[in-house]
């Protein structure tokens, strides 16, 4: 499948070397798609040498006209926990090799993710060895992107000592509001070795 691709694809983020995937959505033939796309070559408007590969096979290049593209499908930035307060859990106990754990959490968000979020989180973790796992779910208040609203996300991950495995983010379905009513997608979690926590969402609106 060909066809041409618009001038916005060109000025916000025009290659100059092969540029990595990203995840963005297109609209072509009137319908609205998302895929992963990577431009493997840079031109402006007219010159024809744009060449951005959608999915598996599909290429549009050509003059840069002719279709609508929405640059705002991943949304990334920094978080902080400005409050972790440890809860009793209730019901019986069951002991097992590892502690398990429930907080409550509240954190801040800067970048294309902006606001606030409280977190129920929940571990069986070793402090002492740095192992284990968690599971949270988030309530988030905010914007993508500047669209303002609300939505729950889930996560979990599993740590040996060092980094992060088993990692799962999921935006939950049905749950935004306002400007994010409809809003589903997956996305992660990173913690550089400054321990700035980053953020990003893939997302989709369900229009």
């Amino acid at each position: 499948m060909t066809g041409t691709v618009p001038a916005e694809a060109v000025s916000p983020w025009a290659p100059k070397e092969p540029f990595n995937s990203r995840r963005c959505r297109w609209t072509y033939g009137g319908r609205a798609r998302q895929f992963r796309t990577t431009v493997s070559a840079s031109a402006g408007p007219g010159e024809g040498g744009l060449v951005v590969v959608v999915g598996r096979g599909a290429v549009f290049t050509g003059d840069v006209s002719g279709a609508a593209y929405d640059p705002g499908m991943r949304a990334s930035g920094t978080f902080a926990v400005v409050d972790f307060t440890p809860a009793p859990a209730a019901g019986p106990a069951i002991e097992t090799a590892l502690p398990v754990g429930l907080a409550t959490m509240e954190k801040r968000y800067e970048g294309e993710v902006q606001g606030r979020s409280v977190t129920l989180f929940t571990s069986a973790y070793d402090q002492s060895a740095g192992t284990g796992t968690y599971v949270a779910m988030e309530s988030f208040e905010g914007t993508l992107h500047g669209r303002a609203g609300a939505f729950n996300f889930a996560h979990s991950a599993t740590t040996l000592g060092e980094g992060r495995q088993s990692e799962f983010l999921v935006i939950v379905p049905t749950s935004g509001t306002g400007d994010l009513a409809g809003i589903t997608g997956t996305g992660g979690i990173a913690i550089d070795s400054d321990g700035t926590h980053r953020i990003w969402f893939e997302y989709g609106l369900g229009e």
